[in-house]
């Protein structure tokens, strides 16, 4: 008997499932306004971790509801709600045991940044530092590391609960130093209309204790959620979309692209060809080979190749 048109068949079963309705799982996730990384434009939340986070979820086939709200509001709802999450959330040592993680999202470095005008703020060693005072915003996440270096409140540490008045302050001259990345800072600038040439950063604040941002999940959801969100996540890092969604947001086109009828402060992120049904059905296609077995020569491996092939050559859309 010849079996190879019964599993060509099933194959077409399988991509015709992927337009059939099915019941979803469900997560409640909160994130803050932290461009580029997650931010809201038109009441649209948009940003490089909330994009990887969603496609995390529709790969999953899991419905993923995200409120914005201030970062310790956030985390709190996040900690006591059912089945909830948050991102984008610095994997610390001393919140390991709290959280079940998935990840790491995009992050990078993080340094103390002042004007290029300000030739007054000379800083050669970590012990500089407090010489000068610092903008921080509420949401930092390593408050004791400031503590460390010599940071007091109100004394050389001014706090500010929203983005924009922290940047405005450094503007103004208010505060000398602030802290940033090559991420953060292009479109955090915006909100003051500055660039990043007009800033440098002195000194790279060192964190050996955290391994990134995540997405981080309270105890309450069930386990076999968080591994079918981690299995999404590592068929998409196999793919490089993470680098992907990195690029429609930080670099020199999409930063200067602005929409004439944009309200935001920030730019509105390029779209392109594949979709993430279009991620979704091959997530399903790679766990329905994973049991319909063809020789190497087979359908199976032909289709497996045309999608991973299509999916590494075009940019995505979230």
């Amino acid at each position: 008997m010849n079996i190879r048109p019964f599993k060509f068949m099933l194959l077409l079963l399988f991509v015709a499932s992927n337009s059939v309705a099915e019941t979803k799982d469900s997560l409640n996730l909160f994130t803050e306004e932290f461009p580029p990384y997650n931010y809201q434009v038109k009441n649209k939340v948009v940003g490089i971790n909330h994009d990887i986070v969603m496609a995390m979820c529709e790969l999953a086939n899991i419905k993923c509801k995200v409120t914005v709200l201030p970062w310790n509001r956030a985390y709190r709802r996040a900690q006591a709600g059912e089945n909830a999450g948050i991102y984008s959330t610095a994997r610390r040592i001393d919140r390991e045991s709290d959280w079940q993680w998935v990840g790491p999202l995009l992050a990078s470095h993080v340094c103390f940044y002042k004007a290029r005008n300000r030739t007054d703020i000379t800083i050669n060693s970590r012990e500089d530092l407090s010489k000068y005072i610092l903008g921080v915003s509420t949401s930092f996440a390593y408050p004791d590391k400031l503590t460390e270096l010599g940071f007091i409140d109100k004394i050389n540490k001014i706090t500010f609960r929203g983005l924009k008045s922290k940047m405005a302050s450094v503007d103004r001259k208010r505060v000398d130093l602030m802290l940033g990345s090559v991420n953060t800072m292009p479109l955090q600038l915006k909100l003051i209309d500055r660039t990043v040439e007009e800033f440098v950063p002195v000194w790279q604040l060192e964190l050996p204790e955290t391994t990134g941002n995540y997405l981080a999940l309270n105890k309450q959801v069930p386990l076999a959620m968080v591994n079918r969100l981690k299995t999404s996540y590592n068929a998409m890092l196999e793919l490089g979309l993470l680098q992907k969604m990195k690029q429609k947001y930080i670099d020199t086109e999409s930063l200067s692209t602005m929409s004439a009828s944009n309200n935001s402060p920030y730019p509105i992120a390029t779209s392109s060809a594949v979709s993430v049904p279009s991620l979704r059905m091959y997530f399903r296609f790679a766990r329905f080979t994973s049991f319909v077995s063809i020789d190497s020569g087979g359908i199976t491996t032909f289709l497996t190749i045309v999608f991973t092939t299509l999916l590494k050559a075009v940019p995505i859309m979230i």
